[in-house]
Parts: structure tokens; sequence; C-alpha cells
């Protein structure tokens, strides 16, 4: 006996959406008939969405279906191509919105630190914001490997002097700010301070929020609004600071939640030195080489309210001895957190997961693998994004998880020796079925890659969603080798550019070249 699908009872049509994301369930049974139309609809599908990981053929026909005007959370993630996020109209009946992934970048393509997506956040808080009056729950997340860069810390400088630009968010009550332990800026503790604040938010209930401070940090928060005013909201945060005073100096500082939901604190005191140096680790990390012994303090509330354990500012493989400082109490104590990146340095493996009792990686979203030269040992965990920096050899040597949905890659000229400005095993990516998103950054290299090689990862990204290759500079060094290499660079991008939309594809893809030809984003 042979059933047709549109014979299939409710509950088994149910069940397939349920292992589709919205993209996926959208894009294969949206408009087919008003049976499968309303099944997806009370599904939910058209009210929460996520298409950030789409490409462009497939964005624009699954956006022409959806209903705007019911569309209630929205995600935006790692995975977005800048190209999409603009594409957004204002959402008036948006109650939730999620940005994870989503980095600020200088203007000015010598100084960019990074690739993509390129996004404005003071321009979003000033225009965006003001145009979803019913948004309750905002989470500015940006995935723990987003970083404050001085000029995003000058431009919300700007906002915070002139405070009528930022919107009064009359709904809002559940708040998130995760930011990475990459370096220190004097702007996170007063942008989380200043937007939080009863004049931007009167109704918030909820904040979770993690910030590199110093010891003044602390001072300063104890006469922050954010722990003491009416809105008896509640906190949930983690403080990195890098402090070489020993715990009990610093403890007595931070905050115990707020006066309406106080918390137990819970810290963790790593103390590092740098590896000894031998023919393996001659000239690597030197920062570490000129700081013998260092102190990192992480304090955070009881319970541990957050998805991982976030990556440290020092490198765990210089991390010598631990300190763990817990709550007596039996209802807070510490449960293990995950450790969502693993990473691998000087083909070591990270030393994190030998601290079981405060994370576990079983769940690894993304694997780090860094100046890493020869064949690893390691057993490689199951992941999803893969960022592989001065180890281009490792893509012929390793054996990746199938799952991989997006790569970056970025390659330093003072590690080339390691990395080679060779795309030869580029191809391989090609064999990897759910790849969709390839980001390459090149640091320092006056020298762009030759003719054969830029065919090799035009041919290679034929079949992904997006793409990204970029010129970025640490050292700017002789200004006439600087403009030399630049307009090398202009015309590699010029290049690459005519080469992709020569690409034998159904439809041409939207690219966009930076100003001054350092970098181009390709969406497909």
């Amino acid at each position: 006996m042979i059933s047709l699908f549109d014979q299939l009872p409710d509950l088994i049509l149910l069940e397939i959406f349920s292992y589709l994301s919205c993209a996926d369930a959208l894009w294969s049974f949206s408009k087919l008939n008003s049976r499968l139309t309303t099944l997806l609809t009370e599904r939910g599908f058209y009210r929460h969405v996520n298409l950030s990981s789409t490409g462009k053929k497939q964005f624009e026909t699954i956006f022409s279906t959806l209903r705007l005007n019911e569309i209630q959370s929205l995600v935006i993630d790692r995975c977005t191509s800048p190209l999409q996020l603009k594409r957004w109209p204002h959402l008036t009946h948006l109650t939730a919105l999620r940005l994870q992934g989503v980095r600020n970048f200088r203007e000015g393509g010598i100084t960019k630190s990074m690739a993509y997506p390129s996004w404005n956040m003071c321009e979003f808080l000033e225009r965006t914001l003001c145009c979803l009056p019913n948004l309750q729950s905002l989470d500015l997340g940006m995935e723990t490997s987003f970083v404050l860069y001085k000029d995003f810390c000058d431009n919300f400088g700007f906002c915070l002097r002139n405070k009528g630009l930022l919107h009064r968010m009359e709904s809002l009550h559940t708040f998130t700010f995760i930011k990475s332990f990459k370096c220190y800026s004097n702007e996170e503790w007063e942008f989380v301070n200043v937007l939080t604040n009863s004049d931007i938010m009167p109704v918030l209930r909820r904040i979770n929020f993690s910030v590199f401070i110093d010891a003044n940090d602390l001072v300063q928060m104890t006469h922050s609004n954010l722990f003491v005013d009416d809105r008896h909201i509640d906190l949930h945060y983690v403080f990195m600071i890098s402090d070489d005073r020993q715990h009990s100096e610093l403890d007595e500082y931070v905050p115990r939640g707020s006066l309406s939901h106080p918390r137990q604190i819970a810290s963790v005191t790593f103390i590092s030195e740098c590896w000894p140096v031998d023919s393996m680790m001659h000239n690597r990390d030197e920062i570490y080489l000129n700081k013998p012994r260092n102190r990192q303090h992480i304090f955070y509330t009881l319970p541990w309210a957050f998805n991982e354990f976030f990556p440290l500012c020092v490198p765990d493989g210089y991390i010598n001895e631990l300190e763990v400082f817990t709550s007596t109490s039996p209802v807070n104590r510490v449960g293990s957190s995950h450790v969502r990146k693993f990473s691998i340095s000087n083909n070591f493996p990270s030393l994190a997961t030998s601290f079981p009792h405060i994370m576990s990686s079983n769940k690894v979203v993304e694997l780090h693998l860094s100046r890493c030269d020869r064949e690893l040992s390691v057993n490689l965990p199951i992941f999803d994004h893969l960022i592989i920096t001065d180890s281009l050899d490792l893509l012929n040597k390793c054996c990746f998880s199938r799952n991989i949905r997006s790569i970056q890659i970025t390659l330093n000229q003072e590690y080339i020796h390691l990395a080679r400005n060779d795309w030869n095993d580029l191809p391989i990516l090609s064999t990897l079925p759910f790849l969709n998103s390839l980001r390459i950054l090149l640091y320092d290299m006056n020298v762009p890659p030759n003719d054969i090689s830029r065919h090799i990862i035009v041919e290679t990204i034929s079949n992904m969603s997006d793409f990204c290759f970029c010129f970025r500079r640490k050292n700017y060094g002789n200004r006439e080798n600087f403009e030399s290499a630049h307009t090398m660079q202009a015309i590699f991008i010029t290049q690459l550019r005519n080469d992709i939309l020569a690409l034998p594809l159904n439809e041409k893809p939207r690219i966009a070249v930076e100003k001054g030809g350092y970098g181009l984003i390709a969406w497909f």
C-alpha cells in the first residue's frame, strides 16, 4: 500500500517539523497548501523566526512568505550575513530579539579588527530600538568572541554623553549582555550601567551580563542604581578581573546581587606563568614571557546562570595553579558548566577540561586550532564551528567533524612558517556537507595569494551561503611598503569579486566591497 505525503496524519507531520530548523521548515513546506501552512502556523514557525544562516535565494523566498506584523521573536546568530541583517524591517510586534555573534568593527579598512558583520551598535540603539515598542527581552549576547573595540567605545561614549539619543524601552523586562574576557575596556561597565538605567529600562526585572572590569569598576558598582533601586532586579553576572592582588582583597568589594535579590558569590583565581622557552616555544606568545606570574579572578553569582564557562583572557595552556572559592550553602553549590569552545594551541590541547569540578566538555560547539603545525594526536570533539589560526596545513592532516557549518581561517605573517600561504588543501572543504560559511583574514601579509590560489578559493566557495575575505594589519611598518601592499591587495579583491560574479550560479550573489578595497563579503 502506497501512502501519499498529503495523506499523513497531522501528528506525523508535526513530528517531522520538530526535527527541522525554522528555515528548513518554511523552505520545504510553506505555501504548498493551506493545511501545511496552518500546521506551520500552529507550531510557531511564522512567529518565532530564525533565518540567519540561510543563503540569499532561500532568504528572499522565505522572507516573502513571512507575516512581519506577527513575528514575536527573532534570532540573528553567528552565521548571519551582514547583507541579510539590514534586510529586516522594523517589527512593531516583536517581543524578543537576540543578537548572537554580531561584531562591531572599526571604520577604515586598515584598522578593522573583525571581519563581519558590519554593524553599528550606537545606530542600533538610537534608531532600531525606538521602532520596537513591544520589545520585552533584548539579548546582546554577541556570543563570547565579541570584543568592544576603541572606535566602538568612542561612539558609544558619544551616546553616553548624549543620553537623550537612547530610546526609552517601556516594555523591556529582561536584558542580556555576554562579552568575551579577551581584554579590558573602561567603557564596558559604563555601557551596562547606563543602558540599564531606570530612565532607559524602567521596568527591568532581570539582567544577565558578563564584563571584564578592574578594581575601580568594583568601587563604582557600589553606587550604581542597578543594585539598589526599587525595580527589584534579579541580577546574574560574571566579572573577570586581571589583578595581582589576593582574592580576599577583591572579594569584599564584589556586590552580592541586588537589595531585593541577594546572591551568594563563587569565584575562581587562575595563576598563570609562561611555559619554558625551548625550540618548540621560541618567540611564541611573547607577551606572557614578560609576565612570569599573573592572577586572573572570576567572580560569579550562584546558581550559575549561563550556558557555558567562558574562555579566559589568559591562554589556558599557561595556567599552572587553580584556586576555587565556593559557597558553603548546600543549596547553591557550584555545578559544572559546559565548555562550548575547545582549544588546541601549539599542538597541545586545552587544559580547561582538567578542571571538571567547574566545567565539562561534552557539548563543544567551536573548535579553535592555533599555531598547530603537525598532525594532532588528540581525538577531536564533534563541533559545528571551526576557527583555524596559523594552522592551514591541518586541513589535510586532521579528521574533522562532518557537522561543521562555519570555518574562519586567520593567517598572520609572523607565523607564516607554520601556516604556509598556500591554498592547495582548501578544496577538502567541499567534502563537508553542511559547511555554509567561510571567513578568511590575512594579517600583515603584503603579498596576496597568487592567481592559482585565488581560483582555488573561488571554486571552493561556490556551494556556500556566505563568504568573507579581508586583509588586516596590526603593524604599519614602512609606509612605502604599506602603500605598495595596499595596491596589490585592492587589485586582488577586485579580481576576487569578478571571479565570484563569473561563477555559473542561477542567481548573482550580493557582494559588498569594503571602502578602500581591503576586503569583501559575498552572500550567495
